[in-house]
């Protein structure tokens, strides 16, 4: 065997081996997902799709980005409306991301009220 070839196979085992999810996913199990922050964008009820904005998600080698996630038939589909904060955990199942569980995130509090009294203006004076 050449050096060439011989590097270029070490290079592909180190790249199989270290790609995220892939040993998970070779023995048919899915890798662990920590719930993970986003955003609900649309939601489909009839297509079973929601469209979420998110954060990264390192064990499925995702980057912070938007994209259609499946609710798998059998559950109830989550009473989700665009604009609504989530947290969510999802795992690739025939191909698909599908969301395995979610809840909803309590709105954010406005700056001026995480501020109290120290930006309010007084109007009594």
């Amino acid at each position: 065997m050449s050096r060439f070839a011989a590097m270029l196979l070490a290079l592909t085992l180190t790249l199989a081996l270290a790609w995220p999810g892939a040993r998970a996913e070779d023995k048919g199990e899915q890798p662990t997902v920590r719930m993970v922050r986003g955003h609900v964008v649309t939601v489909d009820p009839a297509r079973r799709l929601v469209l979420l904005k998110h954060d990264e998600i390192p064990s499925l080698g995702m980057p912070e980005m938007q994209m259609e996630y499946v609710v798998p038939e059998g559950t109830a589909f989550p009473d989700l409306t665009a604009g609504d904060k989530v947290r969510f955990a999802v795992v690739r199942s025939d191909g698909r991301y599908v969301i395995t569980r979610v809840s909803g995130l309590p709105p954010a509090r406005s700056s001026a009220r995480r501020r109290g009294s120290q930006g309010a203006v007084r109007t009594d004076r």
